[in-house]
């Protein structure tokens, strides 16, 4: 385990984790999870990857009280209007981490990507082999396209921002 985000650590604004494992999937494990984001248009419905077959799908694994993933979250919902206004249809989904509920409105103010809550019930982080900070692309039949963390490849900065763009776009051609 490695201490992150420096002095937020003293502050607890953010824990310990552990670094990212390069890790396979085949095709994603399916679940179900309710949009928690009152500003998303999903909000209330049930989200699936089953409903995102056919087209690219993007998923990010965050911590909804952590200043990074909320930074994060912020620049994943400037690509996705980016994405459409380029033309290219594709959705980008958070999902929180187990026990940060009470922080998912934290994350979601001034936000409109969906934004699920992991359950007991489901463990996609656990069935997905998540990391915090991981962003996982499926193609159009469901399947792992890519993953990186954005913990080392921070989308705050330009050249990680269009490295992530471009890679998601060409996913989808």
């Amino acid at each position: 385990m490695r201490a992150v985000c420096g002095a937020l650590l003293l502050l607890g604004a953010c824990a310990e984790v552990q670094r990212p494992v390069a890790v396979e999937l085949d095709e994603a494990p399916d679940f179900s999870l309710e949009d928690v984001n009152p500003t998303s248009p999903s909000f209330g419905d049930v989200v699936s990857p089953r409903d995102k077959l056919g087209e690219v799908s993007v998923w990010y694994f965050g911590h909804a009280d952590c200043p990074l993933c909320q930074s994060n979250f912020s620049e994943l919902d400037r690509m996705r209007e980016q994405l459409a206004s380029d033309g290219h249809a594709i959705e980008i989904i958070g999902i929180n981490a187990i026990g940060k509920e009470a922080s998912n409105p934290l994350i979601t103010d001034g936000r409109d990507l969906p934004w699920l809550q992991d359950t007991e019930d489901d463990k996609v982080w656990s069935s997905w082999l998540a990391s915090w900070r991981d962003l996982v692309v499926l193609d159009a039949n469901n399947e792992l396209a890519w993953r990186d963390n954005l913990t080392d490849h921070d989308i705050r900065f330009t050249d990680a921002y269009d490295d992530i763009y471009q890679r998601i776009v060409e996913t989808g051609d």
